[in-house]
């Protein structure tokens, strides 16, 4: 699927072509398809996303925008 993505952003589809796409290509409803694209950002981005408030993170460890600690949040603590 991420290359699905890949070839339709080199392609120059628009997000809500990409969507439709993605729906009809691989059978996702709009939950899975949010999170395709989700997963796909996150993997291609320069910088991470902090999962507790979504803002970037400077460095691996804390978000400077919430405060959390990113490890404790990827144990469940």
């Amino acid at each position: 699927m991420e290359q699905t993505i890949a070839f339709l952003k080199e392609y120059g589809l628009h997000e809500e072509d990409i969507k439709e796409e993605l729906r009809w290509r691989h059978g996702l409803d709009e939950e899975q398809v949010r999170q395709a694209l989700r997963e796909y950002r996150d993997l291609h981005a320069e910088f991470r996303l902090c999962p507790n408030c979504g803002r970037p993170i400077i460095n691996d460890r804390y978000c400077i925008n919430c405060g959390v600690f990113i490890k404790d949040l990827a144990r469940g603590t």
